[in-house]
């Protein structure tokens, strides 16, 4: 079952918490931390889906995404070697994820309305507004409006007319320590 897996995820999320404070970037903008616990009670969440629609236990490919999904971004780190030490030795090896891990994957996934636990949530068959418990907002850092074009672009691409555009794009952050990090 999945609690086998909830020792050895919080002993990876242990370790990157306690690596990411030799980063050079969070010692340069003197951060406390850059991954924090949201990410990684998002990390479980998307464990258990994985975990329900495979019915038992996810596969290690699940996991990579999942933790590629709520741990990237701080380039010096390598967060799912330090996350797949952690895991049992005998554990899954198979390769049968239905979503990518690649950056563009991950971007793209968070687009479409789909997620590992989509299906059992929601019938197809009625007009329920299709939601994922799993998902988060999607943080892309660059600079001023460089990115918009390509992710409006590849969002259209995704998921058809822009009539079903329902993404919001909220740019910067009104919170003094989030500027102060982007400064």
């Amino acid at each position: 079952m999945i609690t086998s897996l909830f020792e050895p995820l919080t002993k990876g999320y242990l370790k990157v918490y306690e690596k990411q404070n030799n980063c050079d970037v969070i010692k340069k903008y003197r951060k406390e931390e850059f991954f924090g616990l949201r990410d990684f009670y998002s990390l479980l969440k998307i464990v258990f889906c994985f975990a329900r629609k495979r019915q038992g236990i996810p596969t290690l490919s699940d996991i990579e995404y999942a933790v590629k999904r709520n741990f990237s971004g701080l380039q010096e780190l390598d967060t799912w070697n330090i996350f797949k030490s952690c895991l049992p030795y005998d554990f899954s090896q198979s390769k049968d994820t239905d979503a990518g891990s690649s950056v563009l994957d991950l971007i793209s996934n968070s687009f479409a309305v789909t997620c590992p636990c989509y299906e059992y949530r929601f019938n197809h068959k009625t007009s329920e507004k299709a939601h994922c418990l799993s998902s988060r907002y999607l943080l892309l850092m660059t600079n001023s409006y460089s990115a918009l074009p390509i992710i409006e672009q590849h969002y259209l691409k995704t998921n058809g007319s822009s009539k079903t555009y329902r993404n919001r794009i909220i740019f910067g952050s009104s919170f003094p320590k989030d500027q102060e990090f982007t400064q």
